[in-house]
């Protein structure tokens, strides 16, 4: 039992370390000489990495964080042996790495991109992550607040994911990724919803 918890707390603190490495930081660094923490909104994320360094630099972060979510969490479930509960702890903590680095002084991005790798690994064939990039898209279509598109889209695909797969773990690890999510867009999220205007010309939506 004790090796077997052991395991457990490698896994989890291997997760959560290459979650913490801040590859988006370091891409647009090496790419354009400026940190992507001065620019818009100072997230460490694939989006600034983007808006800095071009459109093939911030497409290269997103696979990274992407995969460093994915990686790790499917190494402990195929290799490590880890399931059920368990994985509440090993899937979060590359998603809690991402949010609050160590080498950024325990501040980080806003784990997005992270949180599809993860998903995608603990899903059947990768499916929750086509999953909840179709749920972001839905409420990107409806209306234009970003941190409201991220939240609902994420509250869809958990909705989803607990009426297809039918496992309490990963209500669990939903639950607590969805308030990390929430956490880290709290400011954003103090602006309104905003509908698309094609939405408003629809019947019942006119004054």
């Amino acid at each position: 039992m004790g090796d077997h918890w052991l395991g457990i707390y490698i896994w989890a603190l291997a997760g959560f370390l290459v979650g913490a490495v801040p590859f988006a930081v370091i891409l647009g660094r090496a790419a354009s000489g400026k940190d992507i923490r001065q620019v818009d909104d100072g997230n460490p994320g694939a989006a600034n990495a983007w808006k800095t360094a071009g459109s093939r630099i911030g497409i290269a972060a997103v696979a990274i964080e992407i995969l460093k979510g994915a990686i790790p969490t499917l190494l402990a479930v195929e290799t490590g042996g880890l399931g059920g509960w368990e994985i509440c702890v090993v899937g979060f903590a590359p998603i809690l790495g991402h949010a609050f680095s160590p080498f950024l002084g325990f501040r980080g991005g806003k784990a997005i991109a992270v949180t599809g790798g993860v998903w995608a690994a603990l899903t059947p064939w990768g499916l929750g992550f086509p999953i909840a990039c179709l749920c972001q898209a839905l409420f990107h279509l409806l209306q234009s607040t970003h941190a409201w598109t991220v939240v609902l889209g994420f509250t869809l695909f958990g909705i989803i994911v607990m009426l297809w797969l039918r496992q309490d773990y990963l209500a669990i690890l939903w639950a607590i990724n969805l308030v990390l999510i929430v956490a880290k867009h709290k400011d954003e999220l103090k602006k309104p919803l905003s509908p698309r205007r094609w939405l408003l010309r629809l019947p019942g939506f006119q004054n």
